[in-house]
């Protein structure tokens, strides 16, 4: 689970700061409190969505918030993660995906896209990229110096993200989803390299050169010799640090 303060150099991957273990039971609906001459607002104070809505995946994570210490950032983790609405420092998690089980399903294509996002994916998609690369475009524009520039404006109006199909056609858009898939991956090992990463995850994620130009080593999980499976661990572990971004100006 996706849950706690964010500062600024978590972002990418959620490291154990922002991971925690959780019971949930979609049937605790919790009622808001109602104050005297205010808006009741709507819903329940319930930390989760809809049941159906955590089966999105991959999910885009994102946050909200104006400390300068604890800005904007996303990350892009698989479907079987849960997000908690509220985070400290005045932040507030939000996710979404690429379709809404809540919504009919569309002919065009994923149904949870407005029209420019649909055709920005669909021009992705016509240049051979995978369906998650939408995502990762996302998360590298909203991880990047665009993001930065925008808080230190006050973030008083929207951010914008452009999908422009000139950005697809001239590689723009290509190298910002190959740097920040790049990034998630190694954030990714990073934050899991302590307990030990399994290996078919880790060379998923990256080569064995790079693997091990991170300080990673090749060991095995006690067992039985048909129930030990490779992993792949810091070799100090509880010292590794996760890798620093680079700046995306584009």
């Amino acid at each position: 689970m996706t849950t706690g303060s964010a500062p600024n150099e978590v972002a990418w991957y959620p490291d154990e700061r922002l991971q925690s273990w959780i019971y949930y039971e979609p049937r605790l609906r919790i009622p808001r409190n109602v104050h005297e001459g205010r808006n009741p607002g709507y819903g329940t104070m319930s930390q989760w969505r809809d049941p159906e809505i955590h089966a999105i995946g991959p999910k885009f994570v994102f946050t909200t918030g104006t400390n300068p210490d604890y800005g904007l950032k996303a990350f892009v983790v698989p479907g079987n993660w849960m997000v908690k609405l509220h985070g400290g420092e005045s932040q507030q998690f939000h996710y979404t995906g690429l379709t809404n089980p809540l919504a009919q399903p569309s002919l065009s294509g994923p149904n949870n896209l407005g029209a420019n996002a649909l055709e920005f994916y669909t021009a992705l998609t016509i240049a051979g990229f995978s369906d998650d690369a939408f995502l990762f475009y996302l998360v590298g524009i909203y991880n990047s110096q665009v993001a930065e520039d925008y808080l230190e404006g006050g973030g008083a109006n929207v951010l914008r993200i452009p999908l422009s199909v000139s950005d697809v056609e001239n590689g723009a858009a290509g190298r910002v989803i190959q740097i920040a898939r790049q990034l998630r991956n190694l954030h990714w090992i990073s934050a899991e390299s302590s307990a030990g990463i399994d290996a078919n995850l880790a060379g998923a994620l990256a080569d064995r050169e790079t693997l091990l130009s991170l300080r990673l080593e090749e060991a095995g999980r006690s067992g039985g010799r048909f129930r030990q499976r490779l992993l792949w661990r810091n070799i100090r572990r509880g010292t590794g640090r996760n890798p620093e971004p680079p700046i995306l100006t584009g």
